[in-house]
């Protein structure tokens, strides 16, 4: 009988955890783009990978950040296949649009398609003429430009209208002004544009060539280069008239505009845009107005093409025999893949995790690849979703002796809004909160033995310690109250493992990042001295900071992350901070501070809580309101401590974590419902209000 509610409690705990860590995989590489914090931390995975020194060890150590990248590494597998069965023909051209493949066959005068995910070659369209070159159009809708220079307008397996075209165009770009159409033509020295009906709406001539275009139709920018002498970049409205004026180093053959709304600041007439430009020497080279010019001189070989999309998390890049992806964000190389033939060209779709790849003899291949972010993001996950629950239910066991109470401890750590956030998310906290949770638990046991068993918890303390420090120094909070709970112990035994171990711990971490990057010491000392710099002189104040008493009534919860997914659907991501959870919790901590007085000064769950949170009060520098997660596991089981196994409790944190979980997750949510209500608390407000509306 006992073994058998034995098996039903493992059971129990098992399907607990498995459920939290797979809502935490739901959607984990949405948004693709790095946001908030992220680049940072993203950029830290890249340059280990690349045997740089990563920038952000000059305010972190870098033990998360190695959790991250060995994430990466062990994931980061694509694969290459043709499509099933393989083209009938070698196609003349191809363009990808809403993420299918269009191919104009030998002889242009059909249309297929190639669908994903399933690249089965499919008949679209008999053309009215030959066609010679396909313009991939945003909103669903590609042009064809004949062999008698007309521009044949489609959409599906419609054909719209057809232009007369004095010449051959460089780019075709489709625009939507208040409900019409505009299509802007780029020549080699003069733009035009067109209304849908066929009238022309302006022409602007050039006194120089216009090397490459590149056109957002989503924000209604378009972008051309000029020729020397004095080559150029010029930003258009699609009215013509001029936003933003930039002097190039030399000659572009290639660029893209890559929007980053949470990284790059405003500019105006620029927006929030890295243009990214490939010079005619093929090398490549980044720009953005506050960061100025980054140029990449060193690479194996030179480059003929830039292609992404303004929202792609990655540009992809083709050498002589190998493909090449770079970071939108950071601009640091994501993969380099050799391929088994001479590519002609390269479609990514615009999420960035598949491409099309063209080759010289006309044969198409299918690149798939996970989305890099969303690989690093796995580490969080693991450990927000899986350990920290894990050691919440092992310590509410150790203090309360009682599975209901402890089961209901993982959940409430499980569900809560703020640290189910952060463990989708490449943010440090999660890490130090998971290693100061163990920490205590270690400590528990240390002192619940007798035997030799007591100085191997000790022992584990320490290394937890080291460990919780080596992700983010307020890992350090945790010392002085483990000096105080382990004051059985001897001093000397004390000093051994909370001194010696957790220093050991973290040099140790730094020598295992140094020879995996091949660093130096005295880079690492140096980096120490930046980081102690850097952290007691920040003065900088970000929306989410917040005095640590503020953190508990919803201050600091603000957007992080906003994308129009669509034209009528846009993701909003916000720092949850469900401030009526944590207030329902402090209620019950200071009920049992009343209740058990002084008896509480040797309570591992008070103390850690009341440390983690009020410890804050002293920092020189602005606070955050997310380092709340150090404290919020402590909460979780004073809240069931105090209050009892009851249903509602874990319906009223089910019910919160699902009502915020789209500005969680980046759900796409009606566009103007949603820009009525873009705040914290919106939850599933514009599909209700979309639906009321409607």
């Amino acid at each position: 009988m006992r073994r058998g509610k034995k098996r039903k409690e493992i059971f129990l705990v098992a399907f607990s955890l498995a459920s939290l860590f797979s809502l935490r995989l739901f959607h984990i590489s949405s948004p693709p783009n790095p946001y908030f914090d992220e680049p940072l931390r993203f950029q830290a995975v890249q340059e280990i990978s690349l045997g740089l020194f990563p920038q952000d060890f000059h305010a972190h150590p870098p033990f998360a950040h190695l959790l991250m990248a060995f994430s990466f590494s062990i994931f980061n597998r694509p694969s290459l296949s043709s499509p099933s069965p393989p083209l009938p023909f070698h196609p003349k051209d191809v363009a990808i649009a809403s993420d299918q493949l269009f191919i104009l066959p030998p002889r242009g005068l059909s249309l297929y398609l190639l669908p994903f995910p399933r690249p089965t070659l499919k008949f679209l369209y008999y053309l009215p003429e030959r066609g010679e070159k396909l313009f991939p159009l945003s909103y669903g809708f590609l042009a064809v430009l004949s062999h008698s220079n007309k521009l044949l307008f489609l959409k599906g397996k419609r054909l719209i209208r057809s232009f007369e075209l004095t010449g051959k165009p460089k780019g075709v770009f489709l625009f939507m002004d208040e409900g019409k159409g505009k299509l802007a033509l780029v020549f080699d020295h003069y733009l035009s544009t067109f209304s849908l009906s066929g009238e022309k709406l302006w022409e602007k001539k050039f006194d120089r060539k216009i090397t490459a275009c590149f056109a957002d139709e989503v924000r209604k920018v378009l972008a051309i280069s000029l020729d020397e002498p004095s080559p150029s970049l010029l930003l258009l409205s699609i009215n013509g008239n001029l936003s933003f004026s930039l002097s190039l180093p030399e000659k572009v053959s290639s660029f893209v505009l890559l929007h980053q709304p949470s990284l790059v600041a405003t500019t105006e007439g620029w927006g929030r845009y890295i243009l990214e430009v490939l010079f005619a020497d093929g090398k490549r080279a980044r720009f953005a107005p506050k960061m100025g010019w980054r140029f990449f001189d060193v690479f194996p070989e030179s480059l003929r093409n830039l292609i992404a999309s303004p929202e792609s998390p990655s540009v992809f890049s083709l050498g002589a025999n190998t493909l090449y992806i770079f970071n939108s964000s950071t601009g640091l190389l994501e993969g380099v893949f050799p391929l088994p033939f001479s590519p002609k060209d390269v479609f990514p779709l615009r999420q960035g995790d598949v491409a099309f790849l063209l080759s010289n003899r006309g044969e198409i291949f299918l690149l798939s690849r996970p989305i890099p972010v969303g690989l690093c993001r796995l580490a969080p996950a693991f450990f927000g979703g899986f350990l920290l629950p894990l050691l919440t239910f092992l310590f509410s066991l150790r203090l309360t002796n009682s599975f209901p109470h402890s089961l209901l401890a993982l959940w409430l750590v499980g569900l809560d809004p703020l640290l189910f956030w952060l463990s989708r998310t490449l943010m440090l906290d999660i890490f130090v909160s998971t290693f100061s949770l163990s920490s205590f638990l270690f400590a528990h046991l240390s002192l619940s033995f007798r035997n030799n068993l007591r100085y191997l918890f000790l022992s584990l303390t320490g290394l937890s310690l080291g460990l919780a420090f080596s992700c983010k120094l307020n890992g350090l909070f945790c010392l002085p109250v483990l000096f105080f709970l382990l004051s059985p112990f001897p001093l000397t035994l004390r000093l051994l493992s909370l001194v010696l171990v957790p220093l050991l711990t973290y040099i140790s971490v730094w020598d295992i990042v140094r020879e995996l990057g091949g660093y130096s010491w005295n880079q690492i000392f140096h980096a120490h001295y930046v980081m102690l710099t850097f952290q007691s002189q920040l003065k900088e104040i970000h929306p989410t900071s917040a005095p640590f008493w503020m953190w508990v009534l919803g201050r600091g919860s603000v957007l992080l992350f906003h994308q129009h997914t669509s034209v009528s659907y846009g993701s909003w991501i916000f720092l949850p901070i469900p401030f009526w959870l944590w207030l329902l919790g402090i209620f019950a901590a200071v009920k049992e501070v009343k209740e058990r007085g002084r008896s509480l000064l040797r309570d591992f769950a008070h103390l850690g809580f009341w440390t983690f949170w009020l410890l804050w009060a002293l920092s020189p520098r602005p606070v955050h309101s997310y380092y709340f997660a150090q404290s919020i596991p402590f909460l979780s089981v004073i809240t069931i401590r105090s209050m009892g196994v009851k249903k509602w409790i874990f319906s009223f944190w089910l019910f919160s974590l699902f009502w915020l979980s789209p500005t969680i997750y980046g759900l796409p949510l009606p566009l103007n419902a949603g820009h009525k209500l873009s705040n914290p608390l919106m939850g599933w407000l514009p599909f209700v209000f979309s639906f009321l509306t409607e």
